[in-house]
C-alpha cells in the first residue's frame, strides 16, 4: 500500500513536471521571423531572446561596439510584437534611438551611429506575465 502511494505521488510530480515544460517559451521560431524582418543586405550579427513565462527573462541590455561605416537594423519578434520596447544606449547611458513612437513599437529600427563607440542595446518586454519574444541585430556596409 506504502509503495502504490509513493508510485501514485511521482506519477503526479511528473504529470505536473511536464505541464511545466510544455508552458516554456520557445524562442527559436521567434527569432528565425526576426531574421525575415531584416532588409536585404542585412547580415545577422546577435540574436536575442524573451521568455516571461518559465525563463522570466523579460529585459536584456547587451553591450555592442557599432561603427559609423554600416547601418544596423533590429527587428523584434513575439507572442504580441507591439510589447516589445528597443532602446539604443550609448555607453553612459544617453538615449540615442528607440522604436517606440507615441503609444506604438516599430518592429524593424534602422540605426545610422555618428561615431564608432560601445553601444547597449536594450529590449524590455510590456507585458512580461506571459511574454514569449526575440530581437536580432543585423548590419550592412
Amino acid at each position: 500500500m506504502m509503495h502504490s502511494m509513493k508510485w501514485a505521488a511521482l506519477a503526479a510530480a511528473m504529470s505536473l513536471c511536464a505541464g511545466v515544460a510544455n508552458a516554456a517559451c520557445d524562442t527559436a521560431p521567434l527569432i528565425e521571423q526576426c531574421k525575415g524582418k531584416l532588409s536585404e543586405g542585412f547580415t545577422v550579427m546577435s540574436t536575442f531572446a524573451l521568455d516571461g513565462q518559465d525563463g522570466k527573462v523579460t529585459s536584456v541590455r547587451d553591450d555592442n561596439v557599432l561603427t559609423s561605416r554600416m547601418t544596423y537594423e533590429v527587428a523584434v519578434c513575439g507572442s504580441n510584437d507591439g510589447n516589445i520596447e528597443f532602446v539604443l544606449e550609448t555607453g553612459t547611458g544617453e538615449k540615442v534611438a528607440s522604436n517606440k513612437s507615441g503609444d506604438t513599437f516599430q518592429q524593424v529600427t534602422t540605426i545610422k551611429p555618428e561615431r564608432m563607440s560601445v553601444y547597449f542595446l536594450v529590449f524590455n518586454a510590456q507585458a512580461p506575465a506571459e511574454f514569449c519574444g526575440g530581437a536580432v541585430l543585423g548590419g550592412k556596409k
